[in-house]
């Protein structure tokens, strides 16, 4: 009601603005574990978003602890979106992740299918 985006269902939202990868705050959604850890690594930054933030965003993605990064083609009643960015993100975060000391590694790895990329 405040027309500002919040999150999906099952996954946070990811919007790539100004070459920034942006996620709502959190008084606008659900702290996700990959969403959080994104951020303690310094993917993506917390920011409110509007919905003109989303007509000039350049990509969109949904991230959740399971699947990963998932890009978003479209935008239904709104825009389609280039998926090459939102697909270089999941590669990163499959990289970062991969890359973890033992002692360092997230309590929740996504699917490997998602990373298989990497």
């Amino acid at each position: 009601h405040a027309g500002l985006l919040r999150d999906g269902l099952q996954a946070n939202v990811l919007v790539l603005l100004d070459d920034d990868w942006l996620t709502p705050s959190v008084g606008a959604g659900v702290v996700g574990t990959a969403r959080a850890a994104m951020g303690d690594l310094g993917l993506v930054k917390e920011r409110s978003i509007t919905r003109v933030d989303l007509e000039s965003a350049q990509a969109l993605a949904l991230c959740n602890a399971v699947r990963g990064v998932e890009p978003v083609a479209e935008l239904v009643g709104l825009r389609a979106f280039d998926t090459g960015p939102a697909e270089q993100l999941s590669q990163l975060w499959c990289k970062t992740l991969a890359s973890l000391d033992p002692g360092g590694q997230p309590s929740v790895v996504p699917d490997m299918d998602t990373c298989s990329p990497c």
